[in-house]
């Protein structure tokens, strides 16, 4: 008969563009054995009590590389032996051991926030969001990894904002990573976040909406574009009393693109609001789709 063969497993800590290793290391401690007649190791992997990879592992291999959920980290790992119905390895995956964030600049302008993160951790791009104290999400986004320095990792990105709030001289968010909070947090005030707009009306014959800041009572100029060609440019200056309630300074910031002025939009058309002439500063709720 031949001998038995133990394994024990390890999970290597770095995690490269979205990869979790598995290491088979030999040991004298742990299950599972190769036994007569078995070949393989049948292991599963499980995250969060889901079974993510199930595989057969032959002898010779010493780990395997598997991609991570596309939610991101997993808070809890477990490589699992079906045959011998043992666990080999479970950990607990935190955040305060993975990531040691810093902010070095959250500047708002009222559509976006431009964020740059240090991390410990590997992986080509982080999913972020900013919260508010009751968890309500305020901005969020992608932010990609631009620069290694040995064990540190450099992220940025800009965080769309996605709720309208009255924010007045100041508002704690936190930052959440994979959808998992973190220790840190930043202030945000009026004076910081400046223009807001939003797309109310999106409808073949009119494109409607708002656009105003927190600090100053003026009215800005907006671009209609269709299918990514600038269709018309307006001044927002229409009565608008309802965005007082979130603290805009001035009520008169509403705007019209009418059928009358610019024609009907075709039906399926990609449509966006813009800040002044410039399509990536985009307003919220844009671009919208025409459906009627």
């Amino acid at each position: 008969m031949a001998k038995a063969t133990k394994h024990a497993t390890t999970i290597i800590g770095d995690f490269d563009g979205g990869n979790i290793t598995i290491k088979f290391g030999r040991s004298h401690a742990k299950t599972p054995r190769y036994v007569q007649g078995a070949s393989h190791l049948h292991i599963r992997i499980l995250y969060d009590e889901k079974i993510a990879h199930e595989f057969l592992m032959p002898p010779e291999n010493e780990q395997v590389v598997l991609p991570l959920p596309s939610v991101g980290l997993p808070e809890n790992v477990e490589v699992f032996d079906v045959r011998s119905n043992v666990s080999l390895y479970r950990k607990s995956i935190s955040l305060e051991n993975l990531y040691k964030f810093v902010i070095s600049s959250m500047v708002g302008n009222g559509l976006r926030f431009s964020i740059e993160l240090t991390s410990n951790l590997n992986l080509k791009m982080l999913s972020v969001e900013l919260r508010l104290s009751d968890e309500t999400i305020f901005a969020f986004g992608r932010l990609e990894q631009i620069k290694v320095e040995g064990t540190t990792f450099h992220y940025r990105g800009s965080l769309d904002l996605a709720c309208l709030i009255r924010i007045g001289p100041s508002q704690l968010v936190r930052l959440f990573v994979f959808q998992r909070p973190t220790d840190c947090c930043s202030y945000v005030s009026a004076n910081n976040v400046g223009v807001v707009g939003y797309v109310d009306i999106s409808q073949s014959s009119a494109v409607a909406g708002w656009i105003g800041s927190f600090s100053e009572s003026v009215p800005y100029s907006v671009t209609l574009w269709i299918n990514g060609t600038a269709a018309a440019t307006m001044i927002a200056d229409n009565p608008r009393p309802d965005v007082s309630a979130i603290g805009i300074a001035s009520q008169n910031c509403g705007f019209s693109f009418m059928e009358k002025a610019i024609g009907a939009i075709p039906i399926g058309s990609s449509v966006t609001v813009s800040v002044g002439q410039a399509p990536s500063l985009h307003l919220l709720n844009c671009p919208l789709e025409i459906a009627d």
